[in-house]
């Protein structure tokens, strides 16, 4: 009986181990004391990585750690490359920005 025990326990440490180095959104507004909404917006808008597991969404546990030390890094477009102020704001404003420009 306590082969099978810690076979199962041994089983239990290798899926945990597979996954230890990433979290749950909730765990990690835990750790930057701010809501799962804010890790949302922010893998949203490219500052924080996603990993995908199957229906699941985690983020890496380095990437959190990296936060609390070196605060949110700058936004990204959906291509992975930095926005400057100009292209943030045309995302933002679309239209408007173009009337102020002279644009149509």
């Amino acid at each position: 009986m306590d082969e099978l025990k810690t076979e199962k326990l041994a089983k239990q440490d290798s899926d945990t181990m597979a996954v230890e180095g990433l979290l749950t959104l909730e765990e990690a507004s835990r750790l930057l004391a701010c809501t799962p909404a804010a890790v949302r917006k922010w893998i949203t808008q490219g500052r924080v990585q996603k990993v995908r597991l199957g229906r699941l969404v985690r983020v890496r546990r380095g990437d959190i750690v990296a936060i609390t030390k070196n605060g949110l890094p700058p936004r990204r477009s959906a291509t992975g490359v930095r926005m400057d102020k100009t292209q943030k704001a045309h995302s933002a404003h679309g239209d408007q920005c173009d009337q102020l420009e002279g644009g149509s």
